[in-house]
């Protein structure tokens, strides 16, 4: 920098200005007039003295120049004296501080000459006070004496530097020359314990910086003089002072050069008040970049301090151990041994300096890689304030004032939290320096301090990058998956626990070289998306990382977890040919995440170095299905050791690196007990299952394609060379071998068991733990996978409901909401499990474990106790469930198996789990010919179920059986029955079973011979019986016969006489027409009785199904439950509105997640909406990803949710879209913006839709929009629910202002409905999911401005239905950014207001074939995890259970027993 000019350390050393002519005389006779004169001079200077000539001159007999001049000469060389002479040396300080004053506020008694030439005597007594800095013989003197005087004139010199105006460029030169002679005198020579250079150090050291950044502001020093710096302060680094001033210095200055770079929305580095006033304000922007950038260099390179031969070899250090009469050579002086701690501290400053370029501001400093108990090898502060005490207060620094670079926490891409985006929309972010800027500064330095003591060789060794990969291991061999002692297959060796750590001796550079590294790292990372590192710089990182990484003894333990700690996005960032170091930071994680302990030292925190270690693995864990058979390429050729040096092949794949990976995770699953962590690997292993059950179906469909080809093939002539051609493609390495040895299916398992055990013992307190697991489960069953033994399956469903079981027998006082909340979980989880895999419930025994668990949950105990040989009945049991949502989940469980297990999708298709039939529909159907009053009648059994029937057949054919068509609602949801009564089963085909008239034979008119047969009521014997006394005992009519008796008599005798003769009558007509009729008589034929066409079908259904018992229709007055069977009143006419509420409540959770396209560089919300208008404003994969999500469904058509809850669970067939607006092939997404379509994805726990909210095109939806707003003019403002209709959406609102007019951010334009009546949900988690080109978009995306675009609905239909519920809390945010790589995989970054769901995990790095599933998986689990931590939310079913009881108490006829039973034979209901 400053070859062409010439240094002046030679002569400033020489110290020729700084001599006294006094010096030509022996030592008694200068030290006798020194003395002399110096105390006269000093009594003028008296308080006495000074009053007295107060108007006159203080020194009177010093009137000219030539006096002057001699008295200076005479203290100079009294500024020369020994200590002994302390009294002299204080005159001489004391008078030469009073004349210094005339450059700032004279006093009028100084001498005259003085003020004729202030500059020329300033220069001559800074020359002199040289020698006050001297090293005296000390003698039994105390050198604090000296130390004081010091002080006062490094004092006095800063004052007349900083308040002066009368200095000129030639003093100014004087005075930094002054500055340096002192500090070379003292600092110069090796540094002694007790000498006065450890005294002054820091003080020398800070007045010298801070005078010369003034020199700099007001007369900027010469080439020379910066030359002479520079190569001076290289010989003052053996003092830690000199690093430290120097940080203090360059830290200030960056600071400010940030500041007039980049303005002042650049992050400020922050500096302490006192540091901030050293740099004057009056320095101009060209000043201060000179001044910092030739600072910066001061200390030529600093990492010369990590080399001791460099440092002790200058020519002080020489002569003091010449001179020594033990004569040692210099580099082994003591106080080099303080090296390591400069060196640490060097680089501290320049990593704080690094971080402010890189704007990285922290308001905590990141660890440090000294212990706090450590002595001496604590970090030193290098960021002392500026003081004017003597000796300065802050010379000690606490540790967090001390200057170390910013930590740049958990995760690298340190996204700000949902809060900030909701604050105003964020503003442009600052431009800060490339990357390949910062290290053409910094570069050289932090690469040479990184691989300081490293030894690039060419190594042939297992533990290089190119170590070979592990050979396949036989099936025969593995180890039973679930046993406690399994190790997956193809895990490696775990390193040795005990290495030795070369960082642990003080004398190591290992801490400064740690810090070197963590800049490096942080440095790349920071790599913006849009700009390239160059090549070189790339080549000696990945070489740095690798050397820094090595698990060889001895290792450095502080490189490496500085390495690892700070290079957590290394493989998240486009870094061209990163994969590289995959084998060794693989290496490095097996080392670190595979212990409990770590069994080395580590700048960070065994959690925090734990979790950048889990951060760097969940970036691998898709690269060896993305990369497959790719070698990865080491970054130093090997050789074999012979002199030959043979190049060694090497055959690293990345498909092979899949069992280390594998092992890996489930080893760190083990050891681990941070929650957070260990959800990180929770979320890792889904990712690698999932990851890998995909990749194993492609490769299936792929092989099978290739088979079928080939025999299909017409050129295939010999039938041995398909078996041939296959075994070729056959390799190690290839998909087939790999599915073989490393079957997902075992994978499966062992993760299964591993987190049922875990979650058992480790993590049965963990909430945030047990709540993940319990994701990963509940994912892991959803997972498509050839299943190749059931029994595992069996044995994870019990696991299951052992868990549910061990969680429900803690003790009462150990119960919490927390506990509650994981039972919850587990039943959830239970329920997927069944669902997936229905053919669990095909086991006998199986079922009974799931059964016993249900009535665990729902009644607090089980009926068969092992103890007890004899049940316990459910009537005699006393229910005493955990709580009423463990109550509920369990009720929940066995509603779906009894619902929906085994029958999922139902016939109406994944969108409906319940049937589509409604009153309205079934009555379309109905024959009115027939009947005229078809209508349904309503009962409720239970309080629970609402049965609507229909005492009528459906269709035209006449039915002579009693039919029914019953709709039942209940809490599982709406389903139609047609019943008929028959009398033979409809499978037996054998015979009719209609009712009809049976046949007989033809009558015969010879029927034989005829009896006259008088009919007896008694055999004739009992007329000749004797009467008895009992047979008197009944008197005759006449003996007791009155009057009026008589009359009576009479009367009816008179009417039996006419009714006899009328008998008679009709006897004899009737004969005459018999025998006049002739033989056979149709008339007389005897016909059975015509079938009954009138029944009460609902009388008979209730009847069978024993619900017309007493006990049933009677209400207990001592119980507020009504009757078990009751009829409602249908004949209200809010009753079908409140029946279409309760068919509205969905029977499945539902959520809807949002989709935006962000381009690089967009910060307009109207921007981001108008993205998805056409195709080639977005990525090529971004419309894959949307229909990986969930399918097309067309709103109207779609039974399902739809993402609003105007349109969703309704089927319009008169709203039929045009064609033209379902299929638009040049969208970029905005067909699914919720107007006509939107993705949709279901299962039989739950429902999403996929909304992409955009702006319309003023020109292509003008004829649509106006086609719709027809349309809705013309209709009635309710739709057929009764409910009204919602309003054009926001963005549909914002399609005629300009592009550049400012949004609301307002919800009450968008969707808005005043609606009385809705259904009852508590859906308050808004899901967002944001497609960026520039991933450092992140971080200014518009949330406030597009919230208004991601409204359901929910927020106006909040429980009008049941009014008792209270109003949700304040929804919950998940934003979830995806970012493409140019690798073809996909950086995903998660920020959310709630605690941590997976799959995904912020900071993953997922494939294309796994994107779609992890995204939705995370959009459910993060709204049902929002559900259980909700204290208003209920689950489905209870929610439709409390509304039909809402039916009961609105609608229930009070009737009485005989009167229900007569409604039931009535027509009216």
């Amino acid at each position: 920098m400053y070859s062409e000019w010439a240094s002046l350390q030679q002569r400033i050393e020489e110290g020729a200005e700084n001599r006294s002519v006094l010096d030509c005389f022996p030592d008694s006779v200068g030290r006798d007039v020194a003395v002399s004169v110096v105390r006269e001079l000093a009594a003028s200077l008296s308080p006495a003295s000074v009053s007295s000539h107060e108007s006159g001159p203080l020194f009177p007999g010093l009137e000219t120049e030539k006096q002057i001049l001699w008295t200076m000469e005479v203290i100079c060389y009294g500024l020369s004296l020994p200590l002994s002479e302390h009294e002299a040396l204080k005159h001489c300080v004391s008078v030469y501080c009073e004349w210094l004053t005339v450059l700032t506020i004279p006093h009028q008694t100084l001498p005259s000459p003085l003020f004729r030439d202030p500059n020329m005597y300033a220069q001559k007594i800074c020359q002199h006070l040289a020698n006050l800095f001297q090293v005296k013989e000390q003698g039994d003197y105390d050198i604090s004496k000296q130390v004081v005087l010091c002080h006062r004139v490094l004092r006095t010199v800063q004052t007349v530097a900083s308040s002066s105006t009368l200095v000129t460029r030639q003093t100014w030169e004087v005075l930094l020359k002054f500055m340096l002679t002192i500090n070379s005198n003292l600092l110069s020579p090796p540094l002694e314990p007790g000498s006065l250079a450890e005294h002054l150090c820091e003080r020398l050291l800070q007045v010298l910086f801070e005078i010369w950044l003034l020199a700099c502001a007001r007369c900027f020093p010469p080439p020379t003089l910066w030359r002479t710096m520079r190569e001076m302060c290289a010989g003052w680094r053996h003092h830690i002072h000199t690093v430290v001033q120097w940080n203090r210095v360059c830290k200030v200055l960056t600071a400010r050069l940030l500041g007039s770079l980049y303005g002042p929305s650049f992050p400020q580095l922050k500096v302490d008040a006192n540091d901030d006033k050293i740099v004057p304000a009056e320095m101009d922007p060209d000043m201060l970049a000179q001044s910092w950038f030739r600072f910066l260099h001061v200390l030529t390179n600093p990492v010369d301090l990590c080399h001791p031969s460099i440092i002790g070899q200058t020519p002080k250090f020489v002569s003091y151990a010449i001179t020594r009469e033990s004569t040692i050579d210099p580099i082994q002086h003591p106080c080099l041994k303080t090296l390591p701690q400069i060196f640490l501290t060097a680089m501290s400053g320049i990593s704080v300096m690094v971080d402010a370029f890189l704007g990285v501001t922290s308001d905590y400093p990141l660890p440090s890689t000294m212990e706090a108990g450590e002595g001496p090898r604590n970090r030193v502060s290098s960021m002392s304030g500026a003081s004017s005490d003597t000796p300065p207060q802050n010379r000690k620094l606490m540790k967090s004032q001390a200057m170390s670079p910013s930590q740049p926490g958990g995760n690298m891409s340190s996204l700000p939290p949902i809060s900030s985006y909701m604050d105003s929309p964020p503003a442009e972010g600052p431009k800060r320096s490339d990357c390949n800027s910062i290290l053409h500064l910094f570069g050289a330095w932090l690469f040479e301090a990184a691989l300081t003591g490293c030894k690039i060789i060419r190594r042939s060794s297992s533990n290089t990058p190119e170590m070979p990969a592990p050979k396949p291991v036989p099936q025969a061999q593995l180890t039973k998956p679930g046993s406690s002692n399994h190790q997956f297959i193809g895990t490696v060796p775990a390193p040795a626990k005990y290495l030795e750590d070369k960082s642990v001796d003080p004398q190591t550079y290992e801490a400064g070289r740690a810090e070197a590294c963590g800049s490096l790292c942080r440095i790349f990372t920071r790599k913006q998306c849009n700009e390239e590192i160059k090549a070189v710089y790339l080549a000696r990182y990945y070489l740095t990382i690798s050397e820094g990484l090595r698990i060889e003894e001895p290792l450095s333990g502080l490189v490496l977890s500085s390495i690892l700690f700070n290079a957590q996005d290394l493989f998240r960032i486009d870094l061209k040919g990163v994969q590289v170091l995959v084998p060794v930071v693989l290496q490095a994680l097996e080392l670190v995440l595979t212990e409990k302990e770590i069994v080395f030292r580590s700048i960070v925190s065994q959690q925090q170095l734990k979790r950048a270690g889990i951060h760097l693995l969940i970036s691998l864990v898709c690269l060896p299905h993305h990369f497959k058979n790719l070698k990865i390429q080491g970054l130093v050729k090997s050789v074999s050791s012979d002199e030959d040096h043979r190049p060694i092949p090497t055959g690293v794949t990345f498909l092979s690196l899949k069992p280390r990976l594998v092992g890996l995770m489930l080893d760190a699953l083990k050891c681990e007990t941070d929650p957070y962590n260990l959800q990180m690997l929770l979320g890792s292993l889904y990712l690698c299952i999932l990851d890998s059950a995909l990749c194993e179906e492609y490769n299936k469909e792929k092989e099978a394609k290739q088979k079928k080809k080939m025999m299909m093939s017409t050129e295939i002539k010999d039938e041995e060379t398909i078996p041939e051609t296959l075994g070729r493609s056959s390799s190690p390495d290839s998909p087939i071998i790999m599915q073989r040895h490393y079957s997902t299916w075992l994978l499966l398992v062992e993760c299964c068991h591993l987190v049922c055990e875990k979650l058992t013992s480790d993590w049965r307190m963990e909430y945030s733990v047990s709540l993940t697991a319990l994701e990963l489960l509940a994912g892991l069953a959803r997972v498509k996978i050839h299943i190749e033994d059931p029994l595992e399956l069996k044995k994870i469903v019990k696991s299951i409901s052992y868990l549910i079981e061990h969680q429900c027998s803690w003790p009462s006082m150990y119960h919490s909401r927390d506990l509650h909340s994981v039972i919850v979980a587990a039943y959830h989880c239970l329920t997927v499990w069944l669902m997936e895999h229905s053919d669990l419930l095909m086991d006998r025994e199986c079922l009974h474990c799931v059964l016993e668990v249900v009535e665990l949950g729902i009644s607090g105990s089980k009926s068969q106790h092992p103890q007890a040989p004899v049940p316990e009945m459910k009537h005699s049991k006393q229910s005493k469930p955990a709580s009423m949502r463990v109550r509920e989940a369990a009720e929940g469980v066995l509603a779906n198996i009894l619902n929906h297990v085994g029958t999922f999708p139902s016939p109406c298709g994944p969108a409906s789990i319940v049937s589509l039939l409604d009153e309205e529909t079934l009555l379309s159907h109905v024959d009115y010919t027939r009947s005229s009053q078809a209508k349904f009648r309503y009962f409720v059994l239970e309080n629970t179920t609402l049965v609507a029937i229909l005492e009528e057949h459906l269709g035209e054919a006449e039915v002579m059986s009693p039919t029914a068509v019953l709709l039942i609602r209940g809490p599982g949801g709406r389903t139609v029955w047609s019943i008929q009564h028959r009398h033979q089963a409809l499978k037996d085909e054998t015979g009719d079973c209609e009712l009809h008239y049976p046949s007989h034979p033809e009558p015969m008119e010879d029927v034989g011979n005829r009896y006259e047969i008088k009919a007896r009521n008694f055999p004739p014997f009992v007329d000749l019986a004797p009467k008895t006394k009992s047979d008197k005992s009944i008197p005759k009519l006449k003996d007791i016969a009155t009057p009026t008796i008589s009359s009576d008599h009479d009367i009816i005798s008179a009417l039996i006489e006419e009714q006899m003769e009328y008998e008679e009558f009709t006897r004899e007509k009737a004969t005459e027409e018999i025998e006049n009729a002739g033989y056979p008589n149709r008339h007389m034929e005897a016909k059975p009785p015509r079938p009954k066409e009138e029944f009460s079908p609902a009388r008979l259904l209730l009847s069978q199904l024993g619900c017309l018992n007493l006990d049933d229709l009677m209400e207990d007055p001592s119980s507020p439950l009504p009757p078990a069977l009751i009829s409602l009143d249908s004949t209200s006419h809010v009753f079908p509105a409140d029946l279409r509420i309760l068919d509205s409540i969905s029977s499945r959770t539902f959520d809807t997640v949002h989709v935006f396209y962000m381009k690089s560089g967009q910060r307009s919300a109207n921007d981001i909406l108008s993205n998805v208008n056409h195709r080639n404003l977005v990525h090529s994969q971004f419309l894959e990803f949307l229909h990986s999500l969930g399918w097309p469904v067309t709103i109207g058509h779609h039974p399902g949710w739809t993402g609003n809850m105007m349109t969703s669970w309704k089927v319009d067939q008169d709203n039929s879209p045009d064609v033209g607006e379902l299929k638009s092939p040049d969208h970029g997404g905005c067909l699914y913006n919720g107007r006509r379509q939107v993705l949709y994805h279901a299962d039989a726990l739950s429902e999403v839709a996929i909304v992409v909210p955009n702006l319309p095109d003023l020109k292509g939806t003008s004829s649509g929009s106006s086609k719709q707003g027809s349309s809705l003019s013309g209709e009635s403002s309710e739709s057929s629910f009764g409910l009204p209709l919602p309003p054009p959406l926001a963005s549909e609102k914002l399609k005629g202002q300009k592009e550049d007019s400012p949004r609301k951010s307002t919800t009450s334009d968008h969707r808005k409905s005043s609606t009385k009546a809705g259904p009852f949900t508590i859906p308050d988690m808004k899901v967002i999911v944001v497609w960026v080109e520039n991933f450092d978009d992140c971080k200014h995306f518009p949330l406030c401005e597009l919230l208004p675009e991601t409204s359901t609905g929910t927020e106006e239909f909040l429980a009008a239905s049941l009014s008792s519920m209270p109003r949700p809390s304040e929804s919950g945010i998940m934003i979830i950014f995806i970012h493409a790589l140019h690798s073809g995989l996909y950086r995903l970054a998660v920020q959310s207001s709630l605690n941590l769901a997976i799959p995904l995990v912020d900071g993953m790095v997922v494939s294309r074939r796994t994107l779609g599933a992890v995204v939705r998986q995370t959009a459910v689990n993060v709204c049902n995890r929002r559900r259980l931590e909700s204290d208003t939310y209920s689950p489905p079913h209870v929610r439709r259970r409390l509304k039909i009881q809402d039916l009961v108490h609105k609608y229930r006829q009070k009737m009485d027993v005989p009167q229900f039973l007569a409604s039931l034979f009535s027509d009216e209901s």
